[in-house]
């Protein structure tokens, strides 16, 4: 389990950093974690790029809900994508799907196209993946797309309730295309998911509540902030 990869799901620049000083080795970065994950803001890119050596996987997602765009959607989707790849981002994680959860393949092979030209530049298919009706087939198509990972809770609301079929995702596929468990992962079930599935990385914001905004005009929420502790602790379980 020593050489198990931990990915930080962040969505700020101090998560980042709280992250690589404890000791995570990638990044996920998104903005709006309580909606999912958005695509981040350049200016936040660029800060985290100044800042930390992890290697930066931005989400390119332009809004909440369903991964169903419309065409409007799709071109601001192409849009960012490039002003990521312009402004630094080691990959993107990205999920485009037709009315049904099947993977659309025609738009996909116009973003693997896109992303071409840089040549080291990692394509992840997020927990899209985790509404496909057929996930064996769905994964065929992302490895003839040349996906590099795909983020999965093996089509589960959690990594631990979907281990079974993460498992099987290894075994039948792990040596085309890098399989990354995330959702729900605690330092308390992290040592059983990895040797469960077989898994060689995780993925997680290893989060708490850092505190909530209540004001006389109402509730502006809460700021959950990735938490060194707990991240310590999950790698100190893989150990």
């Amino acid at each position: 389990m020593q050489n198990t990869i931990v990915e930080i799901c962040a969505g700020s620049v101090d998560d980042v950093l709280v992250a690589e000083s404890a000791g995570a080795d990638r990044v996920e970065l998104n903005s709006a974690l309580p909606l999912g994950g958005l695509t981040p803001s350049i200016a936040t890119l660029k800060i985290v790029k100044s800042k930390s050596r992890l290697p930066v996987i931005a989400m390119a997602r332009p809004r909440p809900g369903n991964f169903c765009y419309n065409q409007n959607e799709f071109e601001s989707l192409q849009r960012e994508i490039d002003l990521l790849m312009e402004h630094g981002a080691d990959g993107i994680a990205i999920g485009i799907t037709d009315s049904t959860g099947e993977v659309d393949q025609q738009r996909l092979e116009k973003i693997v196209t896109q992303t071409q030209k840089h040549a080291s530049f990692e394509l992840v298919y997020h927990r899209a993946i985790d509404i496909a009706p057929n996930w064996r087939m769905a994964l065929r198509q992302l490895i003839d797309l040349g996906f590099h990972r795909v983020l999965t809770s093996g089509q589960q609301r959690t990594a631990i309730t979907g281990a079974d079929c993460i498992a099987e995702m290894v075994s039948e596929f792990g040596n085309h295309i890098e399989i990354l468990p995330g959702s729900g992962i605690t330092p308390d079930n992290v040592a059983a998911l990895v040797e469960k599935t077989t898994c060689r990385q995780i993925h997680g914001s290893f989060s708490a509540i850092d505190h909530t905004y209540e004001t006389e005009v109402g509730h502006f929420g809460s700021v959950a902030k990735t938490d060194p502790d707990i991240l310590r602790r999950v790698i100190e379980a893989l150990r």
